[in-house]
């Protein structure tokens, strides 16, 4: 498969972080002899520490840019939660 057709595969599946970086990331996994299912996890968390930063960042500025009468509302039913889980998510994958 050529760089060109795996490159428009990973953006097809909206995965822009893996699409920018795997050729370097994979350079990286050759001279430190890592193994295939490690340089597919280290992708992968790169993509998702993406997406969860970017669902971070978009929760928080619904919540900034909300009318004061709804913050109490956004605080308690979706943006603390959610952060949370985000953060515990983050967490437990590291682990």
């Amino acid at each position: 498969m050529s760089a060109a057709c795996l490159k428009a595969n990973l953006k097809e599946l909206k995965l822009p972080v893996m699409a920018s970086v795997y050729k370097k990331e994979a350079l990286a996994a050759q001279t430190m002899d890592m193994g295939y299912e490690e340089f597919l996890l280290r992708l992968s968390d790169l993509e998702l520490t993406e997406k969860r930063q970017v669902r971070i960042n978009r929760l928080l500025r619904q919540f900034w840019m909300a009318g004061l009468s709804d913050v109490k509302r956004m605080c308690l039913y979706l943006v603390i939660p959610e952060v949370v889980r985000l953060i515990c998510s983050v967490g437990s994958v590291k682990n």
